[in-house]
């Protein structure tokens, strides 16, 4: 009898473990699962773009940086659009989405051109965060391993407008964002 209500104990301890190890998988399976599933919003087709300079309720800031790493002969270039609310009264439940340049294709080896965030906020007039910041970092050429005519190209490519697209509580706005008001920094040869 003894040897038999040990085996039943090491069962159930057996199963216990098993029960333990089927639970935390499907904890971590559903976990990982949500984090992939998770994109940003898309901006639709049949949009009209507006300059930003309409928006009543935005104003923008937009920095291109070149970062020079490893690997050789292609470096890092970061796209950071600023967003500020300039209405003075809450924007509740922020999302944007902000689409590079579609000429920038030929240039990314076919990495994504859409950046933004993903999860809504807040931007409340004298509260903290004061903005928004959404960034993407891209590998790109090097310029310097660029010809005159292939850097004048590619720079080319860099000086389009970029969609952004906003999202809150009381309203939408889809607008471009003009390159002549970027700050491109250490960009060799840039004039």
């Amino acid at each position: 009898m003894r040897n038999g209500s040990a085996k039943t104990r090491r069962r159930i301890a057996l199963a216990a473990i098993a029960l333990a190890v089927v639970a935390v998988s499907a904890f971590f399976i559903d976990a990982w699962g949500r984090d992939q599933t998770k994109t940003f919003r898309p901006i639709p087709d049949d949009v009209m773009f507006q300059p930003s300079s309409a928006s009543q309720h935005f104003q923008f800031k937009v920095a291109v940086t070149l970062r020079y790493v490893e690997p050789e002969q292609r470096k890092l270039v970061t796209f950071e659009v600023t967003v500020e609310n300039k209405s003075g009264r809450p924007i509740r439940e922020l999302l944007v989405t902000a689409e590079l340049p579609r000429s920038l294709v030929a240039y990314s080896g076919g990495q994504f051109l859409t950046f933004g965030q993903m999860d809504a906020m807040d931007l409340v007039p004298g509260q903290v965060p004061y903005g928004l910041i959404a960034c993407r970092t891209q590998v790109l050429p090097d310029p310097d391993a660029l010809s005159d005519q292939e850097r004048a190209r590619f720079y080319a490519a860099l000086r389009q407008p970029i969609k952004i697209a906003l999202w809150w509580q009381d309203g939408q706005e889809y607008l471009t964002l003009d390159p002549d008001d970027f700050t491109f920094v250490d960009f060799p040869g840039w004039e």
